[in-house]
């Protein structure tokens, strides 16, 4: 049995944040893929890719099992520094939490949110647009985002529920 040193966990960790935000970095293009996939390619693959879209807009929901494997790739440690700052102490509820950078389809916020037990219990607010996309979708999905209008996010706030909101379109 080998026991590895300090420095081989670190080229470890290097090597799984790097899959993380590789793995990140593919929710960009995997919504440009998709249209090639469903003209170009064969039966078999439009089937596929098919069902995919029909389990991403139909059943998908939040994936406990893909949250717990990105908390363990640890994207957020492919950068230099990281850190979530609060500037008081967070309620027991109605807590709205703004996150920046943003832009439409980043994935950051999603994975900064692993990073503190709190932010991770939260209700995850994107932009629509984001949930619609063909499999980029699916794995914001996975990561618990949810696609917020003012009808929902009123009624999350309702609720007392904490929201970590990223971008919304009212």
């Amino acid at each position: 049995m080998t026991i590895l040193n300090k420095s081989s966990m670190k080229i470890i960790d290097s090597i799984k944040s790097f899959i993380g935000m590789s793995i990140g970095i593919s929710c960009y293009i995997l919504c440009l893929i998709t249209p090639v996939l469903l003209i170009y390619c064969g039966t078999i693959c439009r089937t596929i890719v098919i069902l995919i879209l029909i389990y991403q807009y139909f059943f998908a929901g939040k994936n406990e099992t893909f949250r717990r494997f990105f908390k363990w790739l640890k994207p957020y440690n492919y950068f230099n520094s990281t850190n979530i700052i609060l500037e008081e102490e967070l309620n027991v509820s109605n807590c709205l939490f703004a996150f920046h950078p943003h832009g439409v389809a980043t994935m950051g916020f999603a994975f900064s949110s692993l990073l503190n037990e709190t932010l991770n219990d939260c209700i995850l607010c994107a932009s629509r647009v984001l949930m619609i996309l063909p499999l980029s979708g699916l794995f914001a999905t996975w990561l618990g985002l949810k696609g917020v209008n003012q009808k929902n996010f009123i009624n999350y706030m309702k609720e007392g529920i904490h929201l970590f909101n990223y971008l919304i379109f009212l």
